[in-house]
Parts: structure tokens; C-alpha cells; sequence
């Protein structure tokens, strides 16, 4: 009987670990990235970002909007990750540059495997209106580290912190989100891009 027991409270304690949840496919929104990587000379340190992400065709449209940090130009940066490509148009000159793109496409949400580290309340919890509930998760893949929290119970990403030694340190915090891409065209490289 005490063996019944121990493994009904066993179960039962299990099933109470959160397993990932699923993050929106492709969404829309605003960024505020701080960027200690050693790659930061591509874009400001500090700013706020407008983004597109569409997971299911593995891109990504990042247009800098401000800079809290510098007086560097500004970009628009658009990763085709299925075509391994990745324009970078300066906004001011309108130049652009076309490239390979050096990363894996990165689904911004729970990584597969990745660890519950507990739940949070962000604003003032129990007021109505005030606060959002957030899962936080911890990966590690090889001497990359990923933490990042989302929110509960639609899993869209809140904050994502990345490490990774020949990149360094990246912390992006995600706002004014919402669901789906208005305009495809967004993914579109512009005119003074290239043609191939």
C-alpha cells in the first residue's frame, strides 16, 4: 500500500511541472535589445527595434527606431534564413549590403528541451489589467546558454537572453506584440538591394 501511495504522490508532483508551450508562429512587434556581443558593431548597443518574425518561413525583418546609446547609422535588417541570406540597408544612405547569414534561425519561444525554472507576475499582481503571468525557462546547447521567459498561457516571448561564446551576450525584451504578419511584403528585400 505505502508503495501505491508513493507513486500516486510521484505522479502527482510530475504532472506539475510545466512541459513548453508553443510560441506564435509569426507575430509582430517592438524589441528592446541591450547587445554586449562581439558583434554589436553591426547594430547599436542599445535600442528599440521594430520586428517581424514569421517562424514558419524562417525569417526576420528587424528596422532600428531608436538608439539610447549612439549616433550610429541606422538599419533595416532582413534575415532569409531558407535562402541563407541577409540584407543590411543603412537607413540613411539607403546602401545595401547583401550577405550570408552567419546563425541558425532561432525560433524565439521555448527552446526543445528546455528546463521550467518557475512562474512570475510582471506589474502589480492581483490588480485587474495590471500584470502578466510568465513562464521562465533555462537551455543550454553545447556552451550556448539560453534564458528567457513567456507569457502565460499564449506563450509569446517576454525577454530572451543569449550567450554564446564567439558571440557574447544579447538581451532582448519584447513589447506591443500581436498576431500574425499584416503586410508579407515586409520580408521583401528593398529596391536599392541587389537583384540575384
Amino acid at each position: 500500500m505505502k508503495i501505491i501511495i508513493t507513486l500516486c504522490c510521484l505522479v502527482a508532483v510530475q504532472s506539475q511541472v510545466p512541459t513548453p508551450c508553443e510560441s506564435p508562429k509569426q507575430w509582430e512587434g517592438e524589441i528592446l535589445r541591450v547587445d554586449r556581443s562581439n558583434h554589436a558593431e553591426l547594430h547599436l548597443l542599445d535600442q528599440r527595434i521594430k520586428v517581424s518574425y514569421d517562424e514558419v518561413n524562417q525569417r526576420l525583418r528587424e528596422i532600428d527606431r531608436f538608439s539610447f546609446t549612439s549616433d550610429n547609422p541606422m538599419f533595416e535588417v532582413i534575415y532569409l534564413h531558407k535562402l541563407n541570406k541577409k540584407y543590411i540597408v543603412n537607413l540613411k544612405t539607403r546602401q545595401c549590403n547583401v550577405s550570408t547569414v552567419t546563425m541558425p534561425f532561432r525560433p524565439l519561444g521555448v527552446p526543445v528541451g528546455a528546463t521550467f525554472t518557475g512562474y512570475s507576475t510582471l506589474g502589480a499582481s492581483g490588480l485587474q489589467g495590471q500584470f502578466l503571468n510568465v513562464a521562465s525557462w533555462y537551455s543550454t546547447e553545447g556552451p550556448n546558454r539560453y534564458y528567457g521567459s513567456v507569457s502565460t498561457p499564449d506563450c509569446f516571448p517576454v525577454e530572451y537572453n543569449y550567450y554564446s561564446p564567439p558571440v557574447g551576450f544579447v538581451t532582448s525584451t519584447y513589447f506591443d506584440l500581436s498576431l500574425g504578419i499584416r503586410d508579407e511584403n515586409v520580408f521583401v528585400p528593398p529596391s536599392e538591394c541587389p537583384k540575384e
